[in-house]
């Protein structure tokens, strides 16, 4: 508990969010990342020749060398376990930053390797918190259109239930599950919940907005009140759920959803953003962004500063663009961007509190 204090309130990021690879072997249609999916390469496989200057493992390890003690990791793609390295990078972040909480995103189609990394994964590092969110965007039909692999949505559910039988035995692997909320999905998700809840696979659902640039424009414009009752259904569920982690995490992401929903509202940004400082995006070649939505605000590559992460955040381009984010200049409902705000912002903690006391007296 101190030490997560301590990096809390350190100096210098203490939040990583990192593309290890823009490959994937899908392309879905409210992709935020499409444009390095293509660059770098859909509907690919694990073997196939790597088209981008991805960061090597030895890059990746002299990086993190330079990198003060991280609260959180959090590393996404296109799809993570399409890396081969991938179980030696959570080792690196695990054992270099000193983080102990780390996710990984992914669509849950490659099982057997999902099975075997996670494994390896659990050995290698004991002390790390793991957790693995896979995303389901709605039934097998509707998921398949949207993700354009056939069959996927049998693979991720057989994914889902051997990650869950592991569970069982791993106290420190949480599996969990995003749904994107979008133009489409908002007509069916609703009654999709209640199907995805009976598995009783995953300690904890997401349900996360539509933003930024997705492949398929048309898919931003969503029913805002839709989203509200989703919520509310979510929130209703997960405090009378067995599997929900803590009553201090439910009061988290009640903060988080009523922020969410605030800025959606609004055409200003409604909490304190720390894009850029405490919390950076890192994608595969190398460059450093304040946000997944600012991806046209790099503030320099890594490579450029002999991989270390404060020279470069010390540049004048750095500067000036955390400058752009602490002056409100952007607005956005990215949920991490949010939660990260609450984390790092003492001012929310008694309002934290409150609702945690809340939730435990119920």
């Amino acid at each position: 508990m101190i030490s997560n204090f301590l990096k809390i309130f350190g100096y210098g990021p203490r939040y990583l969010i990192f593309t290890v690879t823009s490959r994937c072997n899908a392309f879905c249609d409210f992709c935020w990342n499409w444009e390095n999916v293509l660059d770098a390469g859909r509907f690919a496989q694990a073997n196939d020749k790597i088209a981008r200057n991805e960061l090597s493992l030895e890059e990746i390890s002299t990086l993190a060398d330079s990198f003060p003690a991280l609260l959180s990791v959090n590393l996404c793609g296109g799809e993570p376990f399409l890396r081969n390295d991938l179980v030696d990078i959570v080792s690196i972040f695990h054992n270099k930053t000193k983080t102990k909480h780390l996710s990984i995103s992914t669509n849950g189609f490659l099982t057997e390797r999902i099975i075997e990394y996670t494994t390896k994964i659990l050995i290698n590092n004991p002390k790390l918190n793991l957790r693995l969110f896979i995303s389901i965007d709605g039934p097998k039909k509707e998921h398949e259109q949207s993700r354009k692999v056939k069959g996927g949505f049998d693979m991720l559910l057989n994914t889902a239930r051997l990650l869950h039988d592991m569970s069982k035995s791993h106290d420190n692997l949480l599996l969990a599950c995003n749904i994107n909320f979008n133009s489409n999905t908002q007509h069916y998700i609703s009654d999709f919940l209640d199907e995805v809840i009976d598995l009783h696979y995953f300690t904890d659902i997401n349900i996360d907005l539509i933003r930024g640039n997705p492949f398929k424009k048309d898919l931003l414009n969503v029913d805002l009140s839709l989203f509200i009752k989703l919520k509310n259904k979510l929130k209703t569920h997960q405090e009378n759920s067995k599997d929900t982690p803590s009553s201090l995490y439910l009061a988290l992401g009640d903060l988080g959803s009523e922020i969410t929903i605030k800025c959606a509202q609004s055409e200003k940004r409604e909490f304190s953003c720390h894009g850029g400082s405490k919390m950076i995006v890192m994608d595969d070649l190398g460059n450093i962004w304040p946000c997944e939505l600012l991806m046209n605000k790099v503030m320099g590559n890594v490579r450029d500063f002999n991989y270390n992460i404060k020279k470069l955040l010390h540049s004048s381009q750095a500067k000036e663009i955390t400058k752009f984010v602490n002056e409100k200049k952007c607005h956005c409902t990215w949920e991490c961007a949010i939660n990260a705000g609450i984390v790092f912002n003492p001012f929310y903690y008694p309002i934290v509190l409150y609702k945690t006391i809340l939730k435990m007296l119920k």
